[in-house]
């Protein structure tokens, strides 16, 4: 089978809008206050297929590549080099604008516009920022509309056997965060990083990071009679070690560890300490299988009186094969703790994931359909259980190399056992467009 990768390698793909990212995935049982949660095997037996698959040729390995931004940019200014692209998100019917058991419809637009920038000094370091303006238009409903910017900017500093990397990150939306918080509030993230990569061996790296993610809703968004920003306002500090061996060049093993620290600014009495500690595989993304997978167990220590002790398996998973050249199978999973905005119920375990095939259709037309499932399992007081389906198809048209247009059709179900209003059903109907400006 390693025989018959190398062939399958292909140019890098210009690089999209990434996929909004996913926390880690199901997998056996949960142990809390005396019981087992039910286990998710999807999702485990996915992440074991990536682990033990072979992969790849025995040529000799090597590092990780860099960011290739020169092939990605389809603009030059000078020194600097940009992307900027432009995307439709959602032009159309939405069934269901409050994920309410009584609908009510209206008409969605939703756009992201965005710039990604490079500019690289000295022999191999860069500064890369990416801006995106996200904004979301409702016609009837003028309190659903919002403006959503980002901006992510990181240094990269290789020399020799070492790469430093520094940066951050800051958002404003009113976007929901999960679908456990049915209202859009506003709420803002800050983040700050930091990275020390060494490489010890040919084939053996050394990672340590160092990153603060900072969460607050805004002060009037009320939520079931809760306030968000006194539940939810939080820090959280991570210190994490990981250690690759790259067997070959398509795979990379990894260990890695996490000290997390999260204290709440209103309630302090959720504060917990978290160690995580995971195994997995990265597949590099132009062979036959590429992704990654990850599977391990957190340890969720109480710090406040709200919450207790927890041992959890946790994995993670985004793996996609690709059947000969015009079909693809992409399985995503996620298994973690998570806080929820109730006093009552202050975490819960969230299980996700999904798959997708995606089918082309000749040279101008493609075909894609995914399904996921996600469930949130309340473990204080047996509180029950949130599950929620979606379904969505999409039939899309290259009109030029740069331009693809789409036409995207979707269902929705919740089901709950906490509380009637979480039971609803809703659809989706629009256009897409994804536009790669100046290539």
């Amino acid at each position: 089978h390693g025989a018959l990768l190398t062939p399958l390698l292909r140019a890098t793909p210009r690089a999209g809008t990434p996929p909004a990212s996913a926390p880690p995935s199901p997998a056996a049982g949960v142990r809390s206050a005396g019981r087992w949660s039910r286990p998710a095997t999807a999702p485990l037996l996915g992440v074991l297929f990536a682990l033990l698959m072979p992969a790849g040729s025995t040529a000799e390995a090597q590092g990780p590549a860099p960011e290739d931004f020169r092939s990605q940019a389809t603009l030059r200014a000078g020194p600097l080099y940009l992307k900027p692209s432009f995307r439709l998100e959602r032009f159309g019917i939405e069934s269901n604008v409050f994920s309410h058991p009584l609908p009510q419809r209206d008409f969605v637009a939703s756009v992201a516009p965005r710039v990604d920038a490079w500019l690289p000094f000295g022999r191999r370091a860069f500064v890369t920022t990416t801006l995106i303006a996200g904004a979301d238009w409702y016609t009837k409903h003028a309190g659903e509309r919002a403006f959503n910017p980002e901006l992510r900017s990181r240094i990269v500093l290789p020399w020799r056997r070492v790469t430093l990397t520094a940066g951050g990150a800051w958002l404003r939306t009113r976007r929901r965060p999960d679908f456990e918080i049915d209202v859009r509030s506003n709420r803002f993230g800050r983040d700050l990083e930091g990275g020390l990569a060494v490489q010890l061996l040919s084939r053996v790296w050394l990672d340590l990071e160092a990153r603060q993610h900072v969460v607050g809703y805004q002060g009037d968004a009320v939520l079931e009679g809760t306030y968000l920003s006194e539940t939810l306002n939080r820090k959280v500090r991570v210190v994490g070690a990981s250690l690759r061996l790259q067997p070959t060049v398509l795979t990379t093993l990894v260990l890695d560890s996490e000290v997390r620290t999260a204290r709440f600014s209103r309630s302090p009495e959720r504060n917990s300490d978290n160690l995580i500690l995971r195994a997995g595989a990265d597949f590099h993304p132009r062979a036959l299988l590429s992704g990654s997978g990850r599977i391990g167990i957190r340890r969720f220590q109480a710090r406040g009186t709200a919450v207790s002790d927890i041992s959890a398996v946790v994995a993670e998973a985004d793996l996609s094969y690709r059947f000969g050249g015009n079909t693809s199978l992409t399985f995503s999973a996620e298994r973690d703790i998570a806080y929820s905005f109730e006093r009552a119920s202050p975490y819960f375990v969230v299980a996700r994931y999904g798959a997708a095939l995606t089918r082309r259709l000749g040279r101008l037309f493609e075909l894609r359909g995914r399904a996921t499932r996600d469930e949130y399992d309340y473990l204080a007081e047996r509180r029950g259980r949130d599950v929620r389906w979606r379904a969505t198809g999409e039939l899309g048209y290259r009109l030029h190399p740069s331009l693809r247009v789409g036409l995207e059709a979707g269902a929705v179900r919740a089901d709950s056992t906490t509380r009637a209003r979480r039971r609803y059903t809703g659809f989706v109907l629009g256009l897409l467009l994804d536009y790669d400006i100046g290539s």
